[in-house]
């Protein structure tokens, strides 16, 4: 058994670990299945002090990563291939997830 530990930085701010939880009602996020990608928009303001950082779509192999910006739209394109859960990151509310429609 192998157990792998990391410190991540973002912009010389250590990141501290954090469980995705269920998106609540002020972070909704819609999902449309748009031929082989997903379109998540998240239903988030986006100003200086309160954004989405970013938004991932997580596989068995892989995560896809978007970084988003203040003051930008909060919102993400993913390939599909295999993704089974999709989580971003609220700059003051801590971290979500949205399951996307499956075909």
């Amino acid at each position: 058994m192998y157990a792998l530990f990391a410190e991540i930085h973002c912009h010389g701010v250590r990141l501290t670990s954090a469980i995705a939880e269920p998106a609540d009602e002020g972070h909704e996020a819609s999902v449309t299945l748009v031929e082989d990608e997903y379109y998540v928009e998240i239903h988030h303001e986006m100003t200086r002090s309160h954004y989405i950082s970013f938004a991932a779509a997580i596989s068995f192999d892989g995560i896809q990563i978007i970084k988003l910006y203040s003051e930008g739209n909060a919102e993400a394109r993913f390939k599909r291939r295999g993704v089974q859960i999709i989580c971003y990151y609220c700059n003051r509310d801590g971290f979500y997830f949205v399951k996307p429609p499956q075909k």
